[in-house]
């Protein structure tokens, strides 16, 4: 362990709120992204900016509010990767791809800036209500015909409304609340089993949607 890694483990021990710019340039900086503890809890299980894997180890420091760590390497910055609210209907929590800017994985954000003569929110002042929803959810929608496909010529023109109907090649619902992910014709075990465990389903590709 550096003297400088030694100098801000003492400093954060004070009760000192790092600021990145503040920090001895010898020691070095990363963001960890879609973290989380190893099985044994002394490692910091991440990946990089560029998506490669990494693991921490040696951590000598972690805030209450994990939101960064120091080991005897380096300073973690810990970037939370669920989106702030999970899906509208099932409450399911959803992996935030873009870390902060709530770009669900598996799922879908929908935006309303209000319309009259909504009594719930219609403020005109260019802010805006955010919702997320989980791929089966949508698909178990669209399969039930709830959801609306729009399109405009332009801008300014009036909009046109059909009944979406692609569930996604191959998908089944199975009754109200369970969904069968298919294998794609051309997809390896691996990596069926990756999308599957992505979107919550289990070994056979079920997923049984909890509605809370």
């Amino acid at each position: 362990m550096s003297e400088a890694i030694e100098r801000l483990l003492e400093r954060l021990q004070t009760g000192w709120t790092p600021v990145a710019s503040e920090i001895d340039r010898d020691i070095v900086q990363a963001d960890a992204l879609k973290w989380e503890w190893s099985h044994d809890g002394r490692s910091i299980l991440s990946r990089s900016v560029d998506q490669r894997p990494q693991i921490h180890g040696d951590i000598l420091y972690v805030s209450e509010r994990l939101d960064f760590a120091l080991t005897t390497e380096a300073m973690l910055w810990l970037i939370e990767t669920r989106t702030t609210i999970p899906c509208v209907v099932c409450g399911r929590e959803l992996d935030d791809e873009s870390s902060g800017n709530n770009q669900p994985v598996a799922g879908l954000a929908f935006q309303c800036g209000g319309h009259w003569p909504s009594s719930v929110f219609d403020r005109g002042d260019g802010t805006f209500l955010e919702i997320n929803v989980c791929e089966p959810c949508l698909r178990t929608a669209t399969a039930q015909r709830r959801v609306l496909h729009g399109d405009r010529e332009h801008r300014r023109a009036r909009a046109t409304y059909k009944i979406w109907d692609r569930a996604g090649p191959g998908d089944e619902i199975v009754g109200d609340d369970v969904w069968i992910l298919q294998r794609d014709a051309d997809e390896s075990d691996e990596d069926y089993a990756e999308r599957a465990a992505m979107l919550g389903c289990d070994s056979e590709g079920r997923l049984t949607i909890r509605r809370h």
